[in-house]
């Protein structure tokens, strides 16, 4: 699953937790109702039996606008 928010050290929303095939070390998520122009973090994070792991945590920014508007 994936941790996310707009505060890097405050990622409070998350998606859900579910079991995925990993043989392609990829997983994805689609998340909505984004607020345009603004920068997100987001971290990945696994658990294996009562283990879990955590990504480094990375950025992206919304766009203005959506294209075409």
């Amino acid at each position: 699953w994936f941790m996310w928010g707009t505060t890097p050290g405050a990622l409070t929303n998350e998606t859900p937790h579910v079991q995925q095939n990993l043989s392609n070390n990829t997983f994805v998520f689609t998340v909505s109702n984004l607020t345009p122009n603004t920068t997100y973090y987001v971290q990945a994070v696994g658990k294996v039996g009562q283990v879990q792991f955590s990504g480094s945590v990375g950025t992206f920014k919304t766009l203005a606008s959506l294209p075409g508007n």
